[in-house]
């Protein structure tokens, strides 16, 4: 009889589970979202409330559950504990006349059916207040490229069928879509009336190959194709200041903002916009552009589902329009690109903006668009690199995914420091110039948490009315970012945990109104928590982290292995316990392979490292190349009824939803042979080899190790080596995979001596 289904817990109802990126790892009767705080628990609505007294956890499985759940908080909300979230939640504010208004997420803020949001005024006067309060939509002052008549339905994947009408000409749709519009329609105005230099750059800036590149000449190319755009500022302190030459391109600073207004419309006179819905079977993908069509512009309808939720809040609701509008301004700036690229009508007797002589549309018309790198950034991004210089970062949903309400609102600055480490193996990662500043030892990874209060503030139209800030987009669209998460990054072999989320050291001489109070009730919520938690909660938490239990990617890393093995998944498997056995550099030397074992190195990355040779010799040896099986996957957009010059258009394209590619099988031994070379001619008993060669090692170093999870792993080792006598291929599967994670017990440890093991 097949097992019922797991029930969903009202947080993972609320806000998704198992999301792209955020993985299930907290077991239990029902599916949890891996976000939801504990000790004390909160609602998963009314979260800005107090909750009432609760007594601490006292078993070893409370405590790893409640540390597990945070860390994964501050993981997947880049510093943000959830029970943090309610402060950054508590408020919204649209004017002086009516000030300070609840964002929903108190239990008094809810009519009697609990529908609509009260936000501590009689009935939903609070909402009338946004309607009335906030910018009102007027779309005939809107760009050209904004406009209904460039508007498809939502695009139709394979034999999919639209039971939601996702259509602009839906009343339902365009009430809220066009409220979003205003507020993009407002910032791409206040880039051109501010002359913001990256709005320059993606209009007029220079173009260049990497063998074209001013300073890079004689350097090897970082990546082929590379190719960057800059501006005349940028040359002109980076080129001619240093040449004495006279700048070729100043002509470009007396273009005037009705010039950038015109050469924008022309750039986009072809662009499209569409709703699109998890783009390839993605649930963390909010916008896409895709190179074909002249630089479409998807929306995912994610975001807009929750807009039309009765049972959304109104801090909630702010999120979600500045966050989608701020998606797609980083997809209109991918589409202007696609035009860059294409461009054959600038003036031929001026200064040439564009030096590609191989420009053309990329034969993956799926892949983002915006291959350029900007200046002296690591990573070919144009939309991260105009969201860092027009909002202070990238912007992101503390859920992440598109279908769930959001918690919090984040501005990150791209790129992540880490893509380079062993945890990011294989991750498409995009163009990276490896060697750049982002990515080494001592940067700070700037992280800001966005109240609701500072996104109803720019949806606003007391904002947008203020003389007393003629310029809107200074200051990253004057977000003071009042409360952040900084994060030092010490490089990979310290690992990586974002700092927790704190108030500024930096705070401006003069706040926004209602920016006080949120630090007031943020200040609250966080001594309220200390005292909640004194006499425990400290002491439990350093224990932890210094133990194999506080390392979430990994575990969620044996658990997706292990979900795989049940479905004899080969690729995803190999992929996974590669992903595993490279916590450890085992295609490099002794030395430096010891360098990674206790004492030397306390993050238990050789315990992974040996689960990953677990899971290698559970699984099939090939000497081949493999990929995730590709399908024909189209997508047909019909134009939206107030689009009747548009045509229908299909995009085709060979994409696996899970788009995995692995080597062929390998081994390599830094303890035994050790080199860069991998070894010809092994099976599975060599995987197992190195796991008692590494166990052997740790031995002989004489430091303490956790014995619940040594004990599992000689378990499991012990069983491959059985189950192996009856399999000797190497083609061959295991019946079964034999390693469960244990259960928290921190103060099991073993110590080796005088050949044996005895409890330290």
């Amino acid at each position: 009889m097949a097992a019922l289904p797991r029930p969903l817990s009202p947080w993972a109802k609320r806000f998704g589970h198992n999301v792209s990126y955020r993985p299930e790892v907290l077991p239990g009767p029902e599916i949890h979202s891996g976000i939801a705080p504990l000790a004390p628990r909160l609602n998963p609505k009314y979260y800005a409330e107090t909750p009432p007294i609760e007594p601490g956890p006292l078993t070893d499985k409370e405590l790893d559950s409640l540390f597990l759940s945070e860390k994964i908080q501050r993981e997947y909300q880049m510093g943000l504990y959830t029970w943090q979230a309610g402060p950054l939640m508590r408020y919204v504010r649209f004017s002086d006349k009516t000030g300070l208004i609840s964002g929903g997420h108190m239990s008094a803020d809810a009519v009697e059916q609990g529908a609509v949001p009260r936000l501590t005024l009689p009935m939903d006067l609070s909402h009338q207040i946004f309607l009335s309060e906030r910018i009102q939509v007027d779309d005939s002052k809107w760009f050209d490229f904004l406009r209904s008549d460039r508007w498809y339905d939502k695009g139709l994947l394979n034999d999919e069928v639209d039971d939601e009408n996702w259509s602009i000409s839906n009343p339902d749709v365009w009430r809220h879509l066009s409220v979003t519009m205003e507020l993009l329609d407002r910032m791409v105005k206040a880039l051109i009336a501010d002359r913001h230099q990256m709005m320059e750059t993606v209009l007029y800036g220079v173009i260049f190959p990497w063998s074209h590149m001013p300073g890079k000449a004689g350097q090897p190319e970082p990546y082929k194709g590379c190719k960057y755009i800059v501006s005349r500022q940028w040359l002109q302190t980076n080129y001619f200041d240093q040449t004495g030459q006279p700048n070729n391109w100043d002509f470009i600073g007396e273009f005037t903002s009705d010039d950038w207004t015109a050469r924008l419309e022309y750039l986009m006179r072809d662009a499209t916009l569409a709703f699109i819905e998890r783009f390839f079977s993605e649930n963390a993908t909010w916008g896409v552009t895709f190179s074909q069509y002249d630089g479409m512009i998807c929306l995912d309808v994610g975001g807009y589902r929750r807009l039309r939720s009765p049972d959304i809040t109104l801090a909630e609701r702010c999120l979600l329009h500045h966050t989608t509008a701020l998606v797609l301004l980083h997809e209109i700036f991918h589409s202007i690109t696609v035009a860059r690229r294409q461009e054959t009508g600038w003036p031929k007797d001026v200064m040439p903006i564009n030096y590609l002589p191989d420009a053309k549309l990329t034969s993956e018309p799926w892949r983002v668009c915006g291959k350029q790198i900007v200046e002296d950034d690591g990573v070919a991004e144009m939309g991260h690199a105009a969201d860092k210089r027009i909002i202070g970062g990238s912007a992101m949903m503390a859920t992440v995914n598109t279908d769930g309400m959001p918690i919090g609102s984040i501005i990150y600055e791209h790129p992540k420091p880490w893509i380079q480490a062993p945890e990011y193996r294989g991750v498409n990662v995009g163009n990276v110039i490896p060697d750049n500043a982002a990515f080494q030892a001592g940067r700070m990874f700037h992280i800001y948490q966005v109240p609701a209060l500072y996104t109803s503030k720019l949806l606003s139209q007391e904002f947008w009315d203020d003389p007393a800030t003629p310029r809107k987009s200074d200051n990253f669209f004057h977000n003071n970012r009042i409360i952040n998460s900084d994060t030092l990054w010490e490089g990979e072999l310290a690992g990586w945990d974002h700092k927790i989320a704190e108030i500024s050291t930096n705070l401006p001489a003069q706040l926004d109104p209602g920016e006080k109070e949120v630090m007031e009730v943020w200040e609250e919520r966080r001594r309220d928590w200390e005292q909640r938690r004194a006499g425990w909660y400290d002491d439990a938490k350093i224990i932890w982290d210094m133990t194999p239990w506080s390392k979430i990617k990994a575990r969620q890393t044996i658990i997706r292995f292990q979900k795989a093995f049940a479905q004899k998944d080969e690729i995803i498997c190999r992929d996974l316990g590669m992903v595993l056995v490279y916590q450890m550099p085992w295609n490099s030397d002794r030395d430096h392979f010891i360098e990674f074992l206790p004492p030397y190195n306390q993050n238990h990355r050789w315990i992974f490292y040996c689960i990953g040779l677990l899971a290698l010799a559970s699984i099939p040896i090939s000497d081949k190349e493999m990929e995730t099986p590709r399908e024909v996957m189209t997508y047909k957009f019909k134009p939206c009824v107030w689009a009747p010059n548009l045509q229908d258009v299909e995009l085709s394209a060979r994409l696996a939803p899970n788009d995995i590619k692995v080597d062929k099988s390998a081994i390599f031994d830094p303890l035994g042979r050790p080199g860069k070379d991998d070894i010809e001619n092994f099976d599975h008993h060599d995987y197992l080899q190195l796991i008692s060669s590494t166990i052997q090692a740790v031995e002989s170093l004489g430091d303490g190790i956790p014995a619940p999870w040594l004990v599992e792993i000689a378990k499991a080792l012990d069983s491959i080596r059985r189950q192996r006598l009856d399999r000797p291929q190497k083609n061959t599967w295991l019946d079964e995979w034999p390693f469960e994670i244990p259960e928290y017990n921190p103060y099991d440890i073993l110590m080796y001596e005088n050949g044996n093991w005895v409890a330290k």
